[in-house]
């Protein structure tokens, strides 16, 4: 849609795709969240639990966001001008490259107040927890707790800005990086409900792979084969 978007109370739960499982909004001049949550949706691709991608300003209240998993953006992906998010709670969310629980790409402004952000697990990329990062204007952090967060750089929270930074009250407590503390029951707890399924998928993309392969080899010529 390219007009201004708002969402209130909804529920995305259990539901599989290789991007945005739960939610996808792009293309908008500006959105409000309210109420959302997501719960135990599977990418195989990237974002689990939502991506919103825009030019305009985003709010978002009162999210929960938790047991969500993909190779990237496992929570949320949020992508616009100026972006607030208050409230709510990431948890559980797993991701094996990037951004755990929650990733904000800002143009003009970021600030998260009052949101917490527990066991979320970012992989072999930054933000376990929360990741965060302006072009320019402020970013500011507020009331936040941020922890058993894990991930290979700010396995609580990673934050940038090209402009100011102001961050306080922020509650952080056993986050890592690597493998980080309880990561390895978190992601099995996380990944368990939807194992089957994931697996399912995987065969699928393997079968598909050997008939191309197969198909590929009967086209070859002699001239392909030559050392």
């Amino acid at each position: 849609t390219t007009g201004a978007v708002s969402l209130t109370n909804v529920t995305t739960s259990h539901n599989s795709a290789a991007n945005a499982a739960g939610l996808l909004a792009a293309g908008f001049s500006g959105m409000t969240v309210s109420g959302y949550t997501a719960d135990g949706n599977l990418a195989t691709a990237a974002g689990g639990g939502f991506i919103i991608v825009g030019m305009g300003d985003v709010s978002i209240a009162n999210a929960t966001v938790t047991g969500n998993a993909s190779p990237a953006y496992a929570g949320g992906y949020v992508v616009g001008g100026n972006l607030q998010v208050s409230g709510g709670e990431f948890s559980d969310n797993v991701a094996t490259s990037a951004f755990g629980g929650l990733g904000l790409i800002g143009n003009t402004g970021i600030s998260v107040d009052g949101t917490a952000f527990r066991r979320n697990f970012g992989g072999t990329g930054p933000g376990g927890g929360l990741y965060a990062a302006l072009s320019a204007g402020t970013l500011t952090l507020s009331n936040i707790e941020a922890s058993e967060n894990s991930a290979a750089v700010g396995g609580g929270i990673f934050a940038a800005s090209g402009g100011s930074l102001t961050a306080t009250r922020i509650r952080a407590l056993q986050n890592g990086s690597g493998a980080g503390p309880g990561s390895d029951e978190m992601i099995k707890r996380t990944l368990d409900p939807a194992w089957e399924e994931l697996t399912e998928l995987l065969d699928y993309r393997r079968l598909i792979e050997q008939q191309i392969a197969r198909t590929a080899a009967m086209r070859r010529s002699a001239a392909d084969i030559e050392i």
